[in-house]
């Protein structure tokens, strides 16, 4: 899971980073910044939090360790592996 959330360099997790946003500069304009890096990183090849952190108007209000932590692949597991652990337990 962590590999296929991994491949697209942190473009799935664009929402996460919209909606921390979003408070302190409003969903529109949250939104349009977000989308504008994303648009970069799909164009260019690098990674979404390598593109929002060259927009000081993203790395203001969240800073560099909140960005890459949003964009962090392995956030997104929630509870995969406990659940995975649980099914081959049942299944031995």
């Amino acid at each position: 899971m962590r590999d296929n959330l991994a491949l697209t360099g942190g473009l799935a997790l664009a929402e996460a980073v919209m909606m921390a946003l979003a408070p302190g500069l409003g969903r529109q304009r949250a939104h349009q910044l977000v989308y504008d890096a994303r648009a970069r990183a799909t164009e260019t090849g690098t990674g979404l939090a390598e593109e929002l952190l060259k927009n000081p108007d993203i790395v203001t209000p969240l800073g560099e360790h909140r960005i890459r932590r949003l964009t962090d692949p392995s956030a997104c597991l929630g509870s995969a592996l406990a659940m995975t652990r649980s099914v081959a337990r049942r299944s031995a």
